[in-house]
Formats: C-alpha cells, sequence, structure tokens
C-alpha cells in the first residue's frame, strides 16, 4: 500500500468504514472494496506542462529543484546559535532544469556561505 492509498484506508477507518478490503481483485483495480458494492480507486492528480510536443507533470521538474535547493543550502555549512535561515523560492513555468538553475541559485546564496 502506498502513501496515497494509506491516506484513503485511514480516512475510511475514520469515516466509519470497518470493512474495507484493500486491492479485492488483486493488483488491479480497485483499489479498495466497502460494504462489497462500493468500489474505490485512488489517483493523485496532478499538474501538467505542455511543453511543444511533450507534456510533463510539475512534479518531474519541481522535485529534483527542490532537492538541489536543499542540497545546495546544505553545502552552505551550518548557521551559527545567533542566526537562522529562511530560503524561500518560486517556480514559475515554464521550469528550468536543476543543471541549469544551480549556477543562478549558488551565485545569489554565495553571499551567505560560511
Amino acid at each position: 500500500m502506498n502513501k496515497t492509498e494509506k491516506h484513503v484506508s485511514d480516512h475510511l477507518e475514520y469515516r466509519g468504514f470497518t470493512n474495507g478490503v484493500y486491492e479485492p481483485d488483486g493488483n488491479i483495480p480497485p483499489d479498495f472494496s466497502v460494504n462489497g458494492t462500493t468500489a474505490i480507486e485512488v489517483r493523485r492528480l496532478n499538474q501538467n506542462h505542455f511543453d511543444g510536443s511533450v507534456t510533463k507533470g510539475l512534479e518531474e521538474l519541481a522535485i529534483p529543484v527542490w532537492k538541489g535547493i536543499e542540497n545546495l543550502v546544505g553545502s552552505l555549512g551550518s548557521p551559527t546559535d545567533s542566526e537562522s535561515w529562511f530560503v524561500i523560492y518560486r517556480l514559475t513555468r515554464p521550469v528550468e532544469t536543476w543543471k541549469t538553475l544551480r549556477p543562478n541559485c549558488a551565485e545569489r546564496l554565495r553571499p551567505y556561505e560560511l
């Protein structure tokens, strides 16, 4: 059971459905059967960006950028006892790859490097 399906399972239990069956027919739809009469297929909705001939989920680019920023900030060292760091960033479409964003981000954060 993945994280999204676990969330749905917890919600069904919270709503009082104690007789839900996970993957009643094996690893094929539906994901849950409730009371033997209601089937539930869990889907995660995401935003897509169409760039000419290719459609990509925004998470395909946003997650690598987020992880890259996290690693870049971690490479700057640790804040001292008398300071805190807050890094805020905003992505706009089309989202550049981390490979092209990294030099610009590093240049802007370099003055704060310890």
